[in-house]
Formats: structure tokens, C-alpha cells, sequence
């Protein structure tokens, strides 16, 4: 479980009802990841969305010959998995800590029901969440023009 506080804190949360925030913090945990471990991976199911609180992970995606390309690098305050709340919920990217990492973990399964129960909660979320594809979208661009 996650505080309240912390949830707060966090800026795709901040903006939360208490009751909203009191469910996610039911629903959420921190976890650890170390530097090199593979948190997500491409094709699996996205059963968790991540917020980094601490550390470094770079949003890699697999070439043609198997190869991995880093496309982004995120930190404190990014979030990770969005498809977590956008259908089909499959990781679309592999997610690799650079660094020692610390997250906010959310049970996938219960943030979009909770998302069905908050009309607000759910409007502002994916508002959010718009800037975040936008954002990995314009990196994937600028790593692609990098190669050719």
C-alpha cells in the first residue's frame, strides 16, 4: 500500500478526490527494480502502471533483427505502461532500469475500474496520458531520424 501523501505527490495523481486517492492507495505498492533488471516487456500483458519516484529507465523497442534501440530515457515523475488503461493493455515497448529504480505500482485491473466508477478521475487521467504517448512518440521520431 502507498500513502495518500505520496499519491498526492505525484503528478498524474495530484489533482485526485481523496476518496480516489484513498482506493489507489489500496491498490498500489512501491517496488525496486536494479540497475539492468527488465521491468516490462513488449508483447505482455500490461498488468501494472508504473509512476518512477527515483532513478533512471530507458523505453527500448526491438529492431527488425531483434536488436534493441533506446528511444527514451525516463525519470522521477515519468510514467511507464501506459497501456496499462488503453486497450488491448499489452506493453507495447520493453522498459530496462538504467539505474536503481523505485516506483509507484498500480494494479492495472483496479485502476480501470476505479477509472469506470470516476468519470473525472478517468478524464483527467487520460488527458495525461495523451501527453505521455505524444511524448514517446517524439522521441521514437528522434531516434529514427537519428539512424537514417
Amino acid at each position: 500500500m502507498v500513502s495518500v501523501e505520496k499519491l498526492r505527490s505525484l503528478p498524474y495523481f495530484e489533482w485526485a478526490s481523496e476518496d480516489t486517492l484513498q482506493t489507489l492507495s489500496m491498490v498500489s505498492e512501491n517496488r525496486q527494480f536494479e540497475a539492468g533488471q527488465e521491468i516490462f516487456r513488449r508483447g505482455d500483458p500490461a498488468d501494472y502502471l508504473y509512476v518512477l519516484t527515483e532513478g533512471q529507465v530507458e523505453i527500448q523497442f526491438a529492431t527488425e533483427t531483434g536488436n534493441r534501440r533506446t528511444v527514451d530515457l525516463l525519470g522521477p515523475g515519468d510514467l511507464l505502461v501506459w497501456s496499462a488503461v488503453v486497450e488491448p493493455h499489452v506493453s507495447t515497448s520493453f522498459g530496462v532500469a538504467k539505474t536503481d529504480c523505485e516506483t509507484v505500482t498500480v494494479d492495472a485491473e483496479r485502476l480501470r475500474q476505479l477509472l469506470k466508477e470516476d468519470s473525472e478521475f478517468y478524464q483527467t487521467l487520460m488527458s495525461q496520458l495523451v501527453k505521455v504517448v505524444a511524448s514517446r512518440l517524439t522521441g521514437a521520431r528522434r531516434q529514427l531520424a537519428k539512424i537514417g
